[in-house]
């Protein structure tokens, strides 16, 4: 699994960039804009935001994106996500909750959301997540307050809670991450191709997960068990008790 384009991208959309401090939007494109990487925010409504050009949609942007963040409420999110597909991004995120999560209707969207990630082939991360972050590379797309330290431990998370809480223990105790992937409602990327993907990269010497359900589990056991032969792998796993399955129901789908 090569998720280069998702960890070191070559340039960024952000769509749904908004020049309102409090939105969400306004937040994640002041932590691209210090990556120092070619930054294009999208919102038809602004010509410019924190002094950057700013596109109305990701089709008006010159040259190639390898990375589309989403950041628009759930209804509009297949519409801009068959754009950026048109685009040929190869990698995308949407951080936006109300899809199967949030009942019938969230779940149509969803299944409409992975038939654009099958149609185009792009890597999907989301959607419902925390973000993702490549601390090395000082890339933190993820609104949690602070920011994940950089070191060597791979770390994927079914809960944002669980990551962002993680990010302030790492801090205490001085460990840090290689790598950081929310994965939400999984209607792409699933933690085993977080692990096959973690399994051969440099920078990490262990993986962590916290995990409410498994995508496939046969794969799961199968990827890890090759896995631990060469990097540990210590597993979490939430939503044993009932009130646990209730939690886990509500946020993530799971």
């Amino acid at each position: 699994m090569d998720l280069t384009s998702l960890f070191s991208p070559s340039s960024i959309a952000l769509i749904g960039a908004s020049a309102n401090p409090a939105k969400l939007g306004f937040q994640i494109l002041v932590k691209l804009l210090s990556s120092r990487l070619p930054i294009f925010p999208i919102n038809p409504h602004e010509s410019k935001i924190l002094d950057t050009l700013t596109y109305p949609s990701i089709l008006d942007v010159p040259g190639p994106v390898d990375l589309a963040i989403v950041a628009v409420p759930a209804p509009i999110v297949n519409l801009v996500v068959q754009q950026a597909g048109e685009k040929k991004v190869k990698s995308i995120v949407v951080i936006a909750a109300g899809f199967s999560e949030a009942g019938p209707e969230g779940k149509k969207l969803e299944t409409d959301l992975k038939k654009l990630c099958q149609k185009y082939q792009f890597n999907l991360l989301g959607p419902n997540v925390l973000g993702f972050a490549n601390p090395a590379k000082k890339l933190d797309i993820t609104f949690a307050k602070t920011a994940p330290p950089s070191g060597n431990i791979g770390l994927i998370s079914q809960s944002g809670a669980i990551g962002s809480y993680l990010f302030d223990w790492a801090s205490s105790e001085n460990l840090g991450f290689s790598k950081f992937a929310s994965l939400g409602n999984r209607a792409g990327l699933t933690e085993t191709d977080f692990l096959t993907f973690l399994a051969a990269d440099p920078d990490t010497k262990v993986i962590g997960l916290y995990l409410e359900s498994f995508a496939d589990g046969e794969k799961f056991l199968s990827v890890t068990s090759r896995l631990t032969r060469k990097k540990p792998v210590v597993a979490i796993f939430g939503g044993q008790t009932q009130t646990g399955k209730q939690a886990v129901l509500g946020h993530s789908g799971a």
